[in-house]
């Protein structure tokens, strides 16, 4: 039976088929990744999964945000060479490693006598030069999920001097739609365009609009 790397390896050939007639085949990553749920469903079966629901939202909400490391990844490699991406749960328990702690003890958040911890962080971009972090990327297929913790985040590094320079940006497919043309401004949505340094929205025609940028634009602000 496939394990769940297994299952993503297949998400991203079919990703990267898809690539070959669409350069902007990421913003197709909704349909790519609904399209794998018979797929899902016939091996939690077979593996006598009890909740097959609540395990593919598990497997949905990781893949997604592997795919958007994997994307960033490719942008970063071509463009900004300089610069590395890392899975922040690469980074949560590094203790031996010296890249990873390195990286880690950059991005820890000071609560005074309640101890050092790390903010919500998906994926991470880095210097590979110095392991300094430039911006920290939170993943989510709709705008409801965590939205007003990474704004929280986002305003605790600005206390520091030493994180403040640190972007904070989501990447999100949208499944609400809720950054369509012309639909209102909610709590989450303020929240997101007022207190981030950027929102890139993986689904086809996007009217940019304040922060909310496409995926592609993601290099631009990395190299300001």
């Amino acid at each position: 039976m496939p394990t769940d790397d297994e299952l993503f390896e297949e998400l991203k050939r079919r990703y990267l088929e898809r690539l070959k007639v669409n350069p902007k085949a990421y913003e197709e990553i909704s349909e790519l990744i609904e399209g794998m749920k018979p797929v899902h469903r016939d091996d939690a079966l077979k593996r006598g999964v009890r909740d097959v629901e609540q395990s593919w939202r598990r497997w949905k909400g990781n893949s997604y945000e592997k795919f958007v490391a994997f994307v960033l990844a490719a942008f970063v490699d071509k463009n900004l060479p300089d610069l590395g991406i890392i899975m922040g749960q690469e980074i949560a328990h590094a203790v031996t490693d010296e890249r990873l702690s390195v990286i880690k003890r950059s991005l820890l958040i000071d609560f005074g006598i309640h101890g050092l911890f790390l903010p919500d962080a998906d994926v991470i971009v880095y210097s590979k030069s110095d392991l300094s972090i430039i911006a920290v990327v939170s993943c989510k297929t709709s705008l409801r999920e965590r939205i007003a913790q990474t704004g929280f985040w986002k305003l605790k590094l600005l206390q520091n001097p030493l994180t403040r320079h640190i972007k904070m940006f989501f990447a999100t497919s949208d499944d609400d739609k809720v950054f369509e043309q012309g639909k209102p401004i909610t709590k989450s949505k303020a929240i997101a365009m007022h207190e981030l340094d950027a929102v890139y929205v993986l689904r086809p025609g996007l009217v940019e609009v304040y922060n909310v940028k496409v995926l592609c634009r993601i290099i631009e602000d990395l190299s300001q």
